[in-house]
């Protein structure tokens, strides 16, 4: 019995001196983004969130004890919010004309499909949109014209209708708020990876930071502030350039901009809107796991003394 007692005394006198801080975790809240509409009329930009001419929409926070997806974090630092649903955070913008319309542009092209191939189709060849010329087993590559395709009468029956958005839309998605860092990374275009600083490697110096987060005399209430690469990015993603066929931004949307067609005058630390959140946590005591510990402890004395009898 000694051992028992002995034992259950450690763990109550270690419990006693633990520091009593809380660790905590959080397990519910929302974020709500607004962008400005003003600079969006002045732009002729339009997003997917416009509703009665605000263009503003809220999310629900990935709580710890979600199932998918890596849950939002709370430390001393602050708060990293990640939310939760398919899509959740996303948001495109797109480019409109004198009229208020969205201008977009497609092009009609030939693929084979992903699942059933013919054998002597390659998965390069199947990654490859195809446009037809006057010789019906002749394809060019849509994206690189110069490159041209000989295909047998079976690979041409294979062949299917696709349409190919060449204008003018880009995705914003995947939005974690940083409250420690003051940033709001993200995803474009559903492309997590890129060489931001251009060195030619991919690592940790290049998270895409979307906005700066700017402090406003609001708690909680923070202004979204363009940062470099996301101004360069905005910038050059409504050109010509940025699409395989930009004639239709150029000549409907990019002869709009007062700096010359498809040119847009976005700078680091220009305020495009603001994002608001809340959250709620759940506070786990510190000696916690020591208690856990002092109970297997006390079940591995209990076990060596069976033994010993």
């Amino acid at each position: 019995m000694l051992k028992y007692v002995s034992a259950a005394a450690l763990c109550a006198a270690v419990a006693s001196f633990a520091p009593q801080a809380e660790a905590r975790t959080i397990n519910e809240g929302e974020a709500t983004f607004t962008f400005d509409a003003d600079l969006l009329a002045s732009t002729y930009l339009t997003t997917n969130w416009e509703d009665g001419g605000v263009h503003s929409r809220s999310f629900s926070v990935r709580p710890s004890n979600s199932g998918s997806g890596t849950p939002s974090e709370l430390d001393s630092d602050g708060a990293v919010l990640r939310f939760s649903g398919r899509g959740a955070g996303s948001v495109y913008l797109a480019p409109t004309d004198l009229a208020g319309e969205e201008v977009e542009d497609f092009a009609d092209v030939k693929v084979f499909s992903f699942r059933n191939p013919p054998a002597t189709v390659t998965e390069e060849m199947v990654n490859i949109n195809y446009v037809p010329t006057s010789d019906p087993n002749v394809f060019t590559d849509f994206s690189n014209p110069s490159m041209s395709y000989t295909f047998t009468d079976e690979e041409v029956a294979a062949l299917g209708d696709a349409q190919l958005r060449t204008c003018c839309r880009h995705t914003l998605s995947g939005y974690e708020i940083d409250t420690a860092a003051m940033t709001v990374d993200g995803i474009i275009d559903n492309v997590a990876e890129r060489d931001v600083n251009f060195d030619g490697v991919i690592d940790e110096d290049d998270e895409f930071h979307l906005f700066d987060l700017v402090a406003t005399e609001t708690e909680n209430l923070f202004e979204l502030a363009l940062t470099e690469t996301m101004a360069s990015y905005l910038n050059f993603g409504f050109t010509p350039g940025a699409f395989a066929d930009g004639s239709s931004l150029f000549e409907e949307w990019g002869a709009l901009q007062s700096g010359g067609p498809g040119f847009l005058s976005f700078a680091g630390g220009d305020v495009v809107g603001n994002v608001s959140y809340s959250y709620g946590t759940v506070p786990v005591p510190a000696a916690l796991p020591l208690l856990a510990g002092g109970l297997g402890l006390l079940g591995f004395v209990g076990r060596r003394k069976k033994r010993a009898a």
